[in-house]
């Protein structure tokens, strides 16, 4: 399943057992990872050239892994010069 495109060209696509990838376009450029744990609970990375998100990073659940997943790739995109189509 995949949720609709926002205007950012991120979508996000069930990849099974608490995990889903972050997708540009068609592209995969990252994953979100469900976790059980006190600190917390999912984490995230992209896998963009020069990103500085490549490690898995802790946040608080999945609805901030993909905020913050949706806000990574627009820096990303505007530090490229790009734009979704």
């Amino acid at each position: 399943m995949t949720d609709a495109p926002d205007l950012d060209g991120v979508t996000f696509q069930h990849l099974g057992l608490g995990r889903e990838a972050v997708v540009l376009g068609r592209v995969q450029v990252g994953e979100i990872m469900e976790l059980d744990s006190d600190r917390a609970g999912a984490c995230f990375r992209l896998m963009l050239p020069e990103a500085s998100a490549t490690n898995w990073r802790p946040v608080r659940d999945r609805d901030e892994a993909r905020r913050l997943s949706r806000v990574k790739v627009a820096d990303w995109l505007n530090a490229a010069g790009l734009r979704p189509v």
